[in-house]
């Protein structure tokens, strides 16, 4: 199975929803939270998602192919709104337009997509959080990014 294939089949078994969510950053596949994980890119068959792999495990299960899924991929329709103002969306647009996509994926800490700093670690639980933004392009494909909690509140 080609890598593209294998990165859809990880975001076809997760709950894609429209409300940003502010939280910590977990394992695409074992759902374990991590400060730093591997970052595929999954640019095909209509999304344009940064993939997550922790380092300890299921980095290793992907490379070689025997990757488990906690819940089965099934295909399944996206139903995505856009609470965004048109300020924010052109921001999305802006940065999407940016991404390197085709780069080779990299082990490194969680940014934020508007000013590529690292984010922040919650001193309370020890945790990278950001806000989880998915969002539907105007070439319709389903992104998913990522924000410091000051930069999200400045996009509206």
């Amino acid at each position: 199975m080609d890598e593209q294939q294998l990165l859809l089949q990880i975001v076809q078994s997760w709950n894609i929803k429209s409300d940003p969510e502010y939280r910590g950053f977990r394992c695409a596949v074992c759902q374990e939270y991590r400060n730093k994980a591997w970052h595929h890119w999954l640019r095909s068959s209509g999304f344009l998602v940064p993939i997550h792999l922790c380092d300890e495990t299921c980095e290793q299960a992907f490379q070689s192919e025997t990757l488990t899924f906690a819940s089965p991929p099934l295909e399944k329709t996206i139903n995505l709104t856009n609470p965004y103002s048109l300020k924010a969306t052109g921001t999305f647009e802006e940065i999407l337009e940016e991404w390197n996509t085709l780069a080779p994926p990299a082990l490194k800490a969680f940014t934020c997509d508007l000013c590529e700093e690292k984010l922040e670690i919650d001193p309370e639980d020890g945790r990278r959080k950001g806000y989880h933004i998915w969002y539907e392009t105007r070439s319709r494909e389903v992104a998913e990014l990522h924000f410091h909690r000051q930069c999200f509140i400045n996009l509206n």
